[in-house]
């Protein structure tokens, strides 16, 4: 049956590569065991419907910005998860949800006796989720709850709230919270009589325990910032019990990401205190060459690669006294950083963006015994947390507040990627020795930049990364995770990691993965090629690593495509058939690698791409229908569609100009730019110097 799933995109992928088959794909799968692996010298910066006539499906559904179930066609998904079934999570999830739906009104004519009741004194946290909360309410129901934190409500079980960290009425409804560990983003949603209560063990959890309110109160779905559906009426309130945490315990988004569209697709809005206004490779901004150098040499780096102090000497080269004094000094600068943000839990102390390391004496023999360059990382960031939570344990003595949980977080990334760990006979991982296990506060930010990810980290061609993170979960308890998801050297052309990526975050929550950046163009304002697909699979596959692939696929082209569902899965079942051929037949070209360079006319026929536009084309024609009943809608689906067309438009534009007149392509380029100007689409690479400007010039528009 593997080798069947194999065979079958590529007989598809033959079918359509070389043709311009405008009807709707036969079933896709995922993996081969061709590709490579491309090194590279930079980071990822800071993602069968029948042919014919489409038959009309008239459910129920109202929502704030979509049509639901109004003429798309029934899409099956295509895409057939990358042998799925072997590696679904059991250990360490928390999804006990029991949510049953009574007559008990909410409300009914734009009318309810409900009020949200918050602390006076409640977080930002808390507040924020109280505010969205009450907002998709009233766009759900047009009803809007009053937000209220008078101090003099008694509880009753006929009181109507919906309550927010009350611990006070909590008490009184004769509640307490569950045994289970909420974490940080965990939540306890109860049924008190006619009352709702929300409770959480950090003020992390309310984001997500807000969402889980509106989903069982208005069947609320977030597919893009756009595209909001509400399954369900609001007229009743159900009961619920539910005790829940995400299978990550952070998660943050991968594109760029509007309004409310991150926190509403659940997207933390940020874990880490900001240093010196960036979160990563910030190891000069604690300690900058310009201010300690002179006077302490031994902090820096040498010997890496003949180059000058790149990084950090996590070692102060093997002296004691100036070891100790970078140590405080470090921490001293976190402790800083940590009371200038209570409201996070998290910092960085990450090397810098270049593949070097220390080479002094200390450093090599640290290498030479550890046989990692991340041991000497280890042990530096152990002695500094140790500093860090001494004062966080004086200053609780000193307030009588519980002690505030903070992690520091260092990278494992380019030379720090392979940890100091030992497999076993029986393939597990140890640390080499005690000195190299991280204390319980402080955790490694893996990026594995050199993997292939047209393939999950349970196949043959992910074997070196997924090795690595083993040996990491061997001397570390808290495990964060920075992936990729996009084609850093070409922005406008895709990479086939749609399927693949729900199997990796069962791998890495198999590993015990606490917190997930699955990265992709940050730095541009729309992204072209089914981005924003991967996007709303890392918002429901971070939440509970168990979902299927295959429904959050058909569920986002249904809504977030309306009417032109069918012509844009399509496109989409064809475009990811051909990838995996070219994957099989160019595995040279196509690698996997997030800096493939993907702009080959061998691996792109000008009928592949003219199929793929007139896909979008016959994708406009179905949306005519919404443009009298809900205009609206109509200009959201048709920039859904246009956006998508992006790509082959671009393609053909870049390799085949010659099959344009002078005049057909000037037409097509200025359109294209303004298109793009609409967009906001401003790179075509990574750097933020790779501005579109320079191709308009090579256009001449």
């Amino acid at each position: 049956m593997k080798a069947m799933k194999k065979i079958i995109p590529m007989l598809l992928a033959c079918l359509f590569a070389f043709s311009a088959c405008v009807s709707p794909s036969t079933p896709n799968s995922s993996s081969s065991d061709n590709g490579g692996v491309v090194d590279s010298s930079s980071t990822g910066g800071n993602d069968s419907s029948s042919s014919g006539d489409i038959d009309v499906d008239t459910g129920w559904k109202d929502n704030q910005n979509v049509i639901v179930n109004n003429g798309a066609a029934n899409t099956p998904a295509q895409g057939v998860q990358t042998e799925a079934e072997e590696h679904y999570q059991t250990k360490n999830r928390l999804h006990k949800v029991n949510v049953t739906e009574t007559e008990r009104p909410f409300v009914v004519e734009k009318k309810s006796d409900y009020k949200i009741l918050v602390p006076a004194d409640g977080s930002g946290k808390l507040w924020t989720a109280a505010s969205f909360f009450q907002k998709y309410i009233r766009e759900a129901t047009k009803c809007t709850l009053p937000i209220e934190s008078n101090e003099t409500y008694t509880w009753s079980e006929d009181a109507k709230w919906i309550v927010f960290g009350r611990s006070d009425l909590f008490q009184a409804a004769g509640l307490a919270m569950p045994a289970d560990d909420l974490k940080a983003s965990g939540y306890y949603i109860k049924s008190v009589g006619d009352s709702v209560f929300v409770a959480v063990q950090d003020d992390y959890g309310y984001h997500r325990a807000c969402l889980a309110l509106l989903d069982h109160i208005v069947g609320y779905e977030m597919y893009w910032e756009d595209t909001v559906v509400f399954e369900k009426d609001g007229k009743t309130l159900p009961d619920m019990d539910i005790i829940e945490r995400p299978d990550f315990e952070y998660y943050i988004e991968g594109n760029q990401i509007k309004g409310d569209g991150k926190y509403g697709m659940g997207f933390d809005t940020g874990i880490f205190i900001g240093t010196g206004g960036t979160t990563q490779h910030n190891t000069f901004i604690y300690l900058p060459k310009s201010t300690y150098q002179a006077q302490y040499p031994e902090w820096y780096s040498i010997n890496d690669g003949g180059a000058g102090a790149t990084q950090l000497c996590y070692t102060a080269r093997g002296n004691a006294e100036k070891y100790a004094k970078m140590v405080e000094t470090m921490a001293s600068k976190v402790i800083g950083y940590m009371e200038g943000t209570p409201s996070l839990n998290n910092i960085t102390i990450t090397q810098e963006d270049v593949r070097t390391t220390c080479g002094c004496d200390q450093c090599t023999a640290n290498y030479n015994k550890y046989k990692s360059y991340a041991a000497s990382i280890i042990m530096f960031m152990n002695d500094v947390d140790d500093i860090i939570q001494a004062y966080l344990e004086e200053q609780a003595a000193i307030t009588g507040k519980p002690k505030r949980m903070f992690n520091i977080v260092f990278f494992g990334y380019h030379k720090s990627e392979i940890p100091p760990a030992i497999k076993n006979a029986d393939g597990t991982y140890s640390p080499v020795d005690e000195n190299v296990i991280c204390n319980p506060n402080v955790g490694v930010y893996i990026a594995p930049i050199d993997a292939n990810y047209q393939h999950s980290f349970y196949e043959q061609e992910n074997v070196a990364a997924a090795e690595n993170i083993k040996g990491w979960a061997a001397c570390s308890s808290i495990i964060y995770m920075w992936i990729y998801e996009t084609n850093y050297y070409e922005y406008l052309y895709p990479i086939n990691t749609w399927d693949t990526k729900v199997e990796t975050y069962r791998f890495l929550k198999e590993q015990g993965t606490i917190f997930m950046h699955s990265q992709a163009q940050y730095n541009q304002g729309a992204v072209t090629h089914f981005s924003r697909l991967k996007d709303y699979v890392d918002s429901k596959a971070q939440f509970d690593v168990n979902v299927e692939w295959t429904e959050c696929a058909d569920a986002w082209f249904e809504n977030y495509f309306g009417p032109a569902a069918g012509p844009m899965r399509a496109f989409f079942d064809q475009l990811q058939a051909h990838l995996r051929w070219c994957e099989i037949n160019h595995p040279t070209v196509v690698t996997g690698n997030i800096y493939n360079r993907m702009e080959n006319s061998t691996i792109w026929p000008k009928k592949t791409l003219d199929g793929f536009i007139k896909l979008c084309d016959q994708a406009y024609e179905l949306i005519e229908e919404v443009k009298e009943t809900n205009p609206k809608m109509y200009e959201v689906y048709k920039n859904h569609i246009k956006l998508e067309s992006m790509f082959p438009r671009y393609a053909k534009l870049r390799m085949y100009k010659g099959t344009f007149t002078s005049d057909e392509f000037l037409a097509e380029a200025k359109q294209f730019k303004t298109d793009c100007s609409n967009f906001n689409i401003n790179r075509y690479r990574e750097p933020d110097s790779a501005k579109m400007d320079s191709i308009w010039l090579d256009w001449g528009v």
